[in-house]
């Protein structure tokens, strides 16, 4: 079967709001953890605009913030920032208080497929991406598409971001780094595509919070309806979503002759419990009768800073949080 996935470097311009939105969502968090939040990031060509809903008794820098990923991730030139944040809306925050910050519905997945339990033309891109980040010579943007022919490549995909005139050297090192990693999914017939560029992030491109929700399980598998990034727990969309992961591996852990699992889960704003919880399109509410949001968050420790870190290393397959494991 011939399945394609991709998965972009840190630097992304998509990738980084992520990283920036969720760097937010920690600083609130630490000061307050019953901070509501629900923050986005814009960043075109040198101006990061950052807006959203938050409710909390922190005092955080902003800026500083924004320009502390920025650096980090690997960019030196000089940003300015736009901020533009509003309190949570009474309404919204009135209906959280009873249930669920929002309605929405969350996809979990697990497979025996590959070690991370996601995909493994996902678990491809994402290990060849991880491993660009690591080259130091490589500038931060980037994007690794992999198609596959059963468990061989067939294309690679490589778009790198370098410094002028360091092209050829880039590729050769590359080359060898991915030959290293995922030998023993090449062969003869692989066709490497290599694509250097100098301009990158957001003097090449614009980026937003939530547009690389296709990331995290590939598109073989459907997409929830929200994006992560930016919300604290009681947006469903991530701890509904985070919960339903945790469910789909418990599955596999427990049922030995099974090779894959997806939860299907629903939530109404306002309303404790899920309405829908299905695992591989069977009904399966039943059997969890006191899950509700709450509980999700307390189970899954969701108040803790800890959401920049699903950015940098990705939500899913990482074996690193609780949800993963």
């Amino acid at each position: 079967m011939i399945r394609t996935s991709e998965y972009v470097r840190k630097g992304h311009p998509d990738r980084l709001c992520d990283i920036m939105s969720d760097a937010i969502v920690d600083a609130y968090l630490e000061q307050d953890p019953e901070s509501r939040i629900a923050v986005d990031v814009f960043g075109c060509h040198n101006i990061i605009t950052v807006g959203g809903e938050v409710t909390s008794s922190a005092k955080i820098d902003i800026p500083r913030i924004i320009k502390r990923v920025y650096k980090e991730i690997g960019y030196k030139n000089i940003i300015g920032t736009n901020v533009n944040i509003a309190q949570q809306s009474p309404e919204i925050s009135n209906l959280a208080n009873k249930g669920a910050g929002d309605s929405g519905i969350m996809i979990g997945y697990a497979t025996r497929e590959t070690p991370e339990m996601i995909p493994l033309e996902t678990a491809l891109a994402k290990r060849i991406a991880d491993t660009l980040d690591k080259i130091e010579c490589l500038l931060p943007d980037g994007k690794v598409q992999v198609t596959l022919n059963g468990d061989y490549i067939k294309k690679l995909v490589i778009a790198f971001q370098t410094k002028k005139g360091t092209e050829n050297d880039s590729i050769n090192l590359i080359k060898q780094k991915i030959r290293e990693l995922v030998h023993s999914n090449l062969n003869q017939d692989t066709e490497w595509i290599l694509i250097p560029f100098n301009i990158g992030g957001f003097d090449a491109d614009s980026g937003l919070t939530g547009r690389k929700n296709v990331l995290w399980y590939g598109p073989r598998i459907p997409i929830g309806g929200g994006a992560f990034a930016g919300k604290d727990a009681t947006k469903v969309d991530r701890s509904g979503a985070y919960f339903a992961r945790w469910l789909a591996i418990d599955h596999l852990k427990k049922s030995s002759n099974c090779k894959e699992a997806i939860v299907s889960i629903a939530f109404v704003i306002g309303q404790e419990k899920p309405i829908m919880l299905k695992l591989n399109n069977s009904e399966y509410l039943g059997k969890l009768k006191n899950i509700t949001v709450k509980n999700i968050i307390e189970k899954l420790d969701l108040k803790k800073p800890i959401f920049e870190e699903t950015s940098l290393k990705g939500h899913f397959g990482t074996n690193t949080f609780n949800w993963d494991k």
